[in-house]
C-alpha cells in the first residue's frame, strides 16, 4: 500500500484529532516546551564543563562537542516541526499524522544515545576490572537498539503515516528494549561494584568517594533510563498515541545532561582526597586497594 498524501491525511485527521485536541495536539506543545527547557540546562552544563574540563583529553571534549551539537540540531528540528504544524499548516491536521518529521527522531536520538551509552559502558568496563564479556553485552544491546532505530525510520517512511504505527512494532521494540537493556546493565553493574567495594574496604576516604560515586551514578544514569523505560511502556500500552512525542523530543537531552553531570561532578569527587583519578583528571570507577591509602 502506497503512503497516503498530505491531502488524504487531512481528510482523515480532521475528525480523528479534533475530537480531543488536548490529548492529540497537546503532546506536541509539551514536547517543544520541555525540549527548550532541557536545552537550556544542557547549555549551562556545557558552560561549566568549558571551565572544569580544560585538561580533559581530546576524546572527552569530542564526545561533549558531538552530544551538544546533536542536541542543538534536535532542538532546531523540533522548533521547525512545531512551527510547520501550528503556523504554516494552521487549521489542518494532516501533518500531525505524517511521518515527515517524526521518523527522523529515531535516527537523531539513536545517534546521540549510543555515544553516551558508550561513555558509560567504558566506566562499567573499568568497574568490572576490564571484563570484555560485560563490555560486549552492553555493546550488543546498544548496537541492536541503534539498528532498531534505523529500522523504525526505514519502515515509517514506507508506511507514511502514524495510522499504521502497528506495522513497525518489531523494529520499535528492538530499539526501545535494546536501549533499556543497555542502560540497565550499565547502571546495575556500576552500582553493584560500588556497593561491593564499600562493603569490603575500611578506609574512610575510599568510602566517601564510593558513596559519592554511587550518588553520581544514580543521578546521572537514572533519568535517561527512566525515560527509556517510560517510552517502552507507553509504546507497549498504546503505540498509536501521541503521548510518546515529548519522550522522543527530550530523550537525547536527558542523555546529554547525564553525560555532562557526570563529567562536571568530578571536581567534587577529587576534593574528597581520593587517589582514584587518571592523569587527565577523570575519576576512575575502579576498586581502590587498601595498600594505596
Amino acid at each position: 500500500m502506497a503512503a497516503p498524501s498530505l491531502e488524504e491525511l487531512n481528510e482523515i485527521a480532521g475528525p480523528l484529532l479534533s475530537a480531543n485536541k488536548s490529548l492529540n495536539l497537546g503532546p506536541f506543545i509539551v514536547g517543544l516546551i520541555l525540549d527548550t527547557l532541557l536545552l537550556g540546562v544542557l547549555l549551562m552544563q556545557c558552560g561549566a564543563y568549558a571551565t572544569l574540563g580544560k585538561l580533559d583529553r581530546p576524546y572527552l571534549k569530542g564526545i561533549v562537542a558531538y552530544v551538544l551539537l546533536m542536541n542543538i540540531a534536535i532542538s532546531v528540528y523540533t522548533w521547525t516541526w512545531i512551527y510547520d504544524l501550528f503556523v504554516y499548516n494552521f487549521g489542518t491536521y494532516g501533518l500531525f499524522l505524517s511521518l515527515k518529521y517524526l521518523s527522523q527522531y529515531y535516527i537523531l536520538d539513536s545517534m546521540t544515545v549510543i555515544v553516551v551509552q558508550g561513555f558509560f559502558a567504558i566506566r562499567a568496563w573499568k568497574v568490572t576490572n576490564r571484563n570484555w564479556v560485560i563490555l560486549g553485552m552492553i555493546a550488543v544491546f546498544a548496537l541492536t537498539a541503534f539498528g532498531g532505530g534505523i529500522g523504525v525510520k526505514v519502515m515509517f517512511m514506507q508506511v507514511g503515516s502514524t495510522l499504521r504505527a502497528g506495522d513497525v512494532k518489531v523494529p520499535a521494540y528492538i530499539w526501545l528494549f535494546g536501549t533499556v537493556a543497555a542502560d540497565l546493565i550499565i547502571t546495575g553493574i556500576i552500582l553493584f561494584y560500588l556497593i561491593t567495594s564499600r562493603k569490603t574496604t575500611s578506609q574512610k576516604a575510599t568510602d566517601d568517594v564510593i558513596t559519592r560515586l554511587a550518588r553520581v551514578t544514580f543521578e546521572s544514569q537514572l533519568p535517561p533510563t527512566l525515560i527509556a523505560v517510560g517510552l517502552a511502556i507507553e509504546y507497549t500500552i498504546q503505540y498509536s498515541s501521541f503521548i510518546a512525542i515529548p519522550f522522543l523530543c527530550v530523550q537525547a537531552k536527558f542523555y546529554g545532561i547525564s553525560l555532562l553531570h557526570t563529567l562536571n561532578s568530578r571536581e567534587a569527587l577529587k576534593n574528597v582526597g581520593s587517589t582514584m583519578a587518571t592523569d587527565d583528571g577523570d575519576i576512575e570507577f575502579a576498586k581502590a586497594c587498601p595498600e594505596c591509602h
